[in-house]
């Protein structure tokens, strides 16, 4: 893939703390953190990668156990 001025490079959204703090702060308003916050929330749940069922959380799993 050939990156352009046309193409700008993908920036990482900040993570559902940081948007607290920017709203805490003023940089955006309760519309744009409620917005945020509903993108993050659907992108969690659509996410392949996310799971937190108790056989997949630190130092538990199904391996090492006899």
């Amino acid at each position: 893939m050939k990156v352009s001025p046309l193409n700008p490079t993908i920036q990482p959204q900040p993570q559902v703390k940081e948007w607290i703090e920017l709203f805490d702060k003023g940089v955006i308003s309760r519309e744009e953190l409620r917005h945020q916050l509903a993108l993050a929330t659907a992108d969690a749940i659509s996410s392949p990668t996310l799971d937190d069922s108790p056989a997949t959380r630190a130092g538990e799993g199904s391996h090492g156990q006899d």
